[in-house]
């Protein structure tokens, strides 16, 4: 036994070391599911951007088992009965994890690949250059390295869609940086508050406060969407307005 200063510390030790358990009881089984984790030949070139198909295929099987298994379990029958609807599904869900993240490699690799396009069309022009510059930069910001250990898995099949309005935002923009420049400043009030906010959130701030924060930055994903490629369309409605209540909200939280 070992005491933290807070609940959250305990818990967090706690979860891992359930995690670390139920990997010794089922290694053998984690040994062949590897093989359900394996990147596709054009999945492995999509990947060239996050260490290659091995560094992929790692992040894939440690997100997998965090999954399964980093549980708070308080009792043997509980352990039990987790250890085997982890052998049921497990296998199931490699494959689902693995083509969730191919779908995102995927979208990662076409935003690159057309901003790097416009860049060699437009090298004379640098307003386009400064607006490709800005957008790459929000693409690595958007999916970072180890992007799976760091999203849950709902959040991922939204990823490729956030990628895209980036991709239409800067083939639009090469054609008109002006107007990009024009729809750029009418949400630029409420995303810079966003990033405000973002920065007064401590590290060790609450679960709730840390949820709330998570909720409000993909509302702004969806925004820049709805800014900048309506055609995608968002799953709530979304605006200027309502972000700018919603930032509010979070402020007066903390």
């Amino acid at each position: 036994l070992r005491l933290f200063q807070t609940l959250h510390q305990a818990m967090e030790s706690h979860v891992q070391g359930v995690e670390t358990l139920m990997t010794l009881q089922l290694s053998r089984d984690l040994k062949f599911l590897r093989r359900n984790l394996s990147l596709s030949r054009e999945g492995g070139d999509f990947a060239r951007y996050f260490g290659g198909s091995a560094a992929v295929e790692k992040d894939l099987f440690e997100t997998l088992r965090i999954g399964l298994f980093r549980k708070n379990i308080r009792s043997k029958e509980a352990f039990e009965r987790e250890l085997e609807d982890a052998k049921s599904v497990m296998a199931g869900r490699a494959v689902q994890l693995r083509d969730l993240a191919g779908k995102v490699l995927q979208a990662y690799f076409q935003a690159r690949q057309s901003i790097y396009g416009i860049e060699t069309t437009h090298k004379g022009k640098p307003a386009v250059l400064s607006l490709c510059s800005e957008i790459r930069a929000e693409l690595d910001g958007l999916v970072p390295a180890h992007f799976l250990l760091r999203y849950s898995t709902e959040r991922l099949p939204h990823l490729p869609r956030y990628m895209r309005a980036l991709q239409i935002r800067a083939e639009r923009g090469a054609n008109d940086p002006g107007k990009d420049r024009i729809k750029m400043a009418q949400g630029l009030k409420v995303l810079e508050a966003f990033k405000k906010v973002s920065k007064d959130v401590a590290p060790a701030a609450s679960q709730q406060k840390r949820e709330a924060l998570e909720e409000l930055r993909w509302m702004v994903e969806e925004f820049k969407v709805s800014l900048f490629a309506q055609e995608l369309k968002t799953p709530f409605p979304v605006s200027a307005k309502r972000l700018e209540e919603k930032i509010g909200e979070f402020e007066r939280m903390i």
